[in-house]
C-alpha cells in the first residue's frame, strides 16, 4: 500500500515537473517574437528621415550655383575693359591736326611766317608783292617710336599792282623726332611739327632770296 502511494506521489511530481518546464518553453519563445519585430521596425523606420537631408544639399548647393552664374561682375570688367578707349580718344584730341585746308590756315603758321620773313628784313605792311598760302598740308603719325611729320605749302606771290603771278611754288620739308628728343609720343609729335614747319618756312625764304626781292617789299595776305 505504501509502494502504491509512494509510486503515485512521484508520478504526479514529474507530471508537475514537465508541465512548468513546457509553460518556462512556451513563454519565452513568446517573448523572443516581440523583440525580433521591434529591433526591425527601427531599422525600416529610420531609413525615409536620411533621404530628405541629402534632397535639401543639392537644393542648396544649385542655389549656389545659380548665385554664382547670376553674378553681374562680368559687366564691370567690360566697363573697365571700355573706360581705358574713352582716355585714348581724349588723349588724340591733344595732338594738332593732320591736314588744313586754305579756308582754315593755322594762324600760328601764319604769325611764324610773319615773324621769319621780318627777321630776314622781307616784312611789310604794304609791300610791293604779295604772299599768300594756298594749300597748307601736314602729314604726321598716330604712334611710333620716330615720328616724322611732313609739311607741304602752297605758296603764290603776286605783285601788288598789277595782280601778276610772279611764282608759285610747292615747299616740302619734314622732321623726325625720336625718342632721344622725347619719350612722351605726343611730345615728339609736336617737336617734329614745330620743325618741320621752320624748314617749310626757311625754304620759301630762300626762294624769295632768289628773286632778289628787296627789304620790306612782301605782305602777307592770310
Amino acid at each position: 500500500m505504501v509502494n502504491k502511494l509512494g509510486l503515485s506521489v512521484v508520478f504526479f511530481a514529474t507530471l508537475l515537473l514537465f508541465g512548468c518546464v513546457g509553460a518556462t518553453r512556451t513563454d519565452t519563445t513568446a517573448a523572443e517574437e516581440p523583440a525580433l519585430v521591434v529591433e526591425t521596425r527601427p531599422e525600416s523606420a529610420a531609413l525615409p528621415p536620411q533621404q530628405p537631408p541629402q534632397s535639401s544639399a543639392v537644393s542648396d548647393t544649385t542655389g549656389r550655383r545659380a548665385a554664382v552664374t547670376g553674378d553681374p561682375q562680368p559687366h564691370d570688367s567690360r566697363q573697365a575693359v571700355e573706360n581705358p578707349a574713352t582716355a585714348s580718344t581724349g588723349a588724340e584730341s591733344e595732338v594738332p591736326p593732320a591736314s588744313r585746308s586754305p579756308k582754315t590756315i593755322d594762324p600760328v603758321f601764319v604769325r611764324t611766317l610773319k615773324a621769319s620773313l621780318q627777321q630776314q628784313g622781307l616784312l611789310a605792311a604794304e609791300g610791293r608783292y604779295r604772299l599768300a598760302i594756298e594749300r597748307l598740308d601736314i602729314e604726321q603719325p598716330r604712334f611710333g617710336l620716330d615720328m616724322t611729320v611732313v609739311a607741304r605749302v602752297d605758296y603764290i606771290l603776286l605783285d601788288a599792282n598789277t595782280g601778276a603771278t610772279v611764282f608759285k611754288e610747292t615747299v616740302v620739308a619734314s622732321h623726325t623726332a625720336t625718342v632721344r628728343d622725347a619719350l612722351a609720343g605726343t611730345v615728339r609729335l609736336r617737336l617734329a611739327h614745330a620743325a618741320a614747319t621752320r624748314r617749310n618756312i626757311a625754304g620759301l625764304v630762300e626762294k624769295l632770296l632768289e628773286f632778289n626781292i628787296g627789304a620790306g617789299a612782301v605782305s602777307v595776305d592770310n
